[in-house]
Formats: C-alpha cells, sequence, structure tokens
C-alpha cells in the first residue's frame, strides 16, 4: 500500500485528503519498523521510499 500511493500518481490521487493519508502511512512505517527493525523486506520499502522522495534517514 505504502509503495503505491508513494510512487503511483494515480493511486495517490485517488484519496480525496492525500497528505493525511500519507502521514498515516509514514507513522505506520515508523511504528513497525521499530517493532522489526531487522525485518529485511520493510527496510528495503523504507529505503526505496526515502530515496523516490528525497528524504535523508534523520540520526
Amino acid at each position: 500500500m505504502a509503495r503505491l500511493v508513494f510512487r503511483n500518481d494515480e493511486v495517490a490521487s485517488r484519496f480525496v485528503e492525500w497528505e493525511p493519508k500519507a502521514r498515516d502511512l509514514v507513522a505506520l512505517l515508523r511504528m513497525e519498523i521499530s517493532r522489526t527493525p531487522d525485518d529485511e523486506t520493510l527496510t528495503a520499502l523504507v529505503a526505496d521510499l526515502r530515496e523516490v522522495l528525497g528524504v535523508t534517514p534523520s540520526a
């Protein structure tokens, strides 16, 4: 879901309130990665989204 919302403009445009949806997805990703930091699939998803969105990891 996160990959579609952030990488696919057509899917993102279907959300009337895209920004709140995006914030909710980021919050869910942060929560999940804090629970399972060794999950390689989730880590790869976050890295991919950071690259696409031009976000650098915070210290």
